[in-house]
């Protein structure tokens, strides 16, 4: 028996395959690996900001948005986990806008319509789960259908992690953690988000394993802390 410590490579929504959580297991040396992020990256288990350092994805925030995201608030604020809009009056969330901490979930669709689901605490782990499409719309948190509706808004913005993309403005910057962020388009998976530093300079950032890319803050100032570092291995359950 091996003492390894490994991620569970696990599948997430629309059946595509994803890291999606933490678990912590003895391994048998014959079963298959990958590596979470390249020999150039450490991963860490999560990324946290206080507001200012946002991510702008590259992806426009569109209907047939799909996210999939574990986080945790750390204060009581304003803060929105993804978001993008062209202006207070045309908007579109992917994702949550959180009043305060124990504040309801805010989704915001089309033309001036707020959608409001049940309080999110601070210092609570939550796995967030939205799915989109042309005509309607469903958010489950830990399991739990949250919101859900038949309105969709549409904008040419891309989608931002850590606060709203306000028309090229960051809004409701985010106070929190983030330990992973997956996004589809339809049925494409576009980003696959592993928190991560890049070695050679300590910066800190996730590193998308779809694009092999590695995204950093963005904003006149402000950067994101690391959480502790974690194996880089990845155990590839195989079917039986």
């Amino acid at each position: 028996m091996l003492n390894s410590t490994v991620y569970l490579y696990a599948s997430g929504v629309n059946t595509t395959a994803t890291i999606y959580d933490i678990q912590i297991t003895e391994v048998n040396p014959e079963m298959p690996f990958e590596t979470l992020v390249p020999s150039d990256y450490t991963p860490v288990e999560w990324i946290a900001t206080s507001g200012t350092p946002y991510i702008d994805t590259g992806i426009v925030g569109r209907s047939g948005i799909s996210v999939k995201a574990k986080f945790m608030l750390n204060t009581s604020a304003n803060g929105a986990l993804f978001g993008n809009r062209m202006s207070t009056e045309t908007r579109f969330f992917p994702m949550l806008w959180f009043a305060t901490s124990g504040g309801p979930v805010r989704w915001d669709t089309a033309v001036n319509s707020d959608n409001y689901g049940d309080p999110i605490l601070a210092n609570t782990m939550y796995i967030a789960d939205f799915t989109s499409s042309a005509s309607s719309f469903a958010l489950d948190v830990n399991g739990y259908r949250m919101l859900s509706g038949s309105s969709v808004g549409t904008n040419t913005n891309n989608l931002w992690m850590f606060g709203v993309n306000n028309n090229g403005n960051l809004q409701y910057p985010f106070n929190g953690k983030m330990f992973f962020a997956n996004i589809w388009q339809g049925d494409t998976l576009v980003r696959e988000y592993i928190p991560a530093r890049r070695n050679n300079d300590n910066v800190v950032g996730v590193y998308d394993r779809v694009s092999n890319r590695f995204f950093t803050y963005s904003g006149a100032d402000g950067t994101f802390i690391a959480g502790p570092d974690i194996p880089n291995n990845v155990y590839v359950p195989q079917e039986q």
